[in-house]
C-alpha cells in the first residue's frame, strides 16, 4: 500500500507551473527586446537630446542640447548657440556639412568628414556615467 502511494506520486505528471514560469519569462524577455527596439528606432530617428562630453574643459556640468536644428553649449548659466545643423539625405549634418550626426538610443556619433581623428561619441546626458567607465577600463587596459 506504502508503495502504492509513493510510486503513484514519482509517476504522476510534472506540476504545470514551472512552464507557467517558463512562459512568464520567455513573455518579460520579448517585452524587453521589443521595448528596445522601439526605443532605439525613436532615439535614432533624430540627433534631438542632451548629451554629456567627457573631453570638454569647463567649469561646472557642461553639456550639449541639440534641439530644433540648433546645437546648444549649456552649463549652470545661460546656453551658447555653438551651431545647427539638418537633415541631407538620410544623414543629419552640420550646417557647414563638415560633421555628420548618428544618433543611437546610447548616444550620438560625430563623424568628422574632414579629419576622422576628430571623431567623437557623446553619451546621452543620463548615460554619462558610461563614458566614465569606459575610459578608466581604457587606463587601466594600458
Amino acid at each position: 500500500m506504502l508503495s502504492d502511494v509513493i510510486s503513484a506520486s514519482v509517476n504522476r505528471p510534472r506540476n504545470r507551473s514551472i512552464s507557467r514560469i517558463k512562459l512568464g519569462w520567455a513573455a518579460c524577455l520579448l517585452f524587453i527586446v521589443v521595448s528596445l527596439v522601439v526605443l532605439s528606432r525613436y532615439f535614432s530617428s533624430k540627433p534631438d537630446g542632451v548629451y554629456y562630453d567627457p573631453h570638454l574643459g569647463s567649469v561646472g556640468n557642461a553639456y550639449w542640447v541639440f534641439r530644433a536644428g540648433q546645437v546648444h553649449l549649456s552649463n549652470s548659466g545661460p546656453s551658447h548657440l555653438s551651431g545647427s545643423y539638418l537633415k541631407k539625405g538620410d544623414d543629419w549634418v552640420s550646417e557647414d556639412g563638415g560633421t555628420v550626426f548618428k544618433p543611437s538610443l546610447l548616444g550620438l556619433r560625430m563623424i568628422d568628414r574632414n579629419n576622422s581623428g576628430n571623431d567623437r561619441f557623446l553619451f546621452r546626458r543620463g548615460a554619462g556615467w558610461l563614458a566614465d567607465v569606459r575610459d578608466f577600463i581604457h587606463d587601466r587596459l594600458k
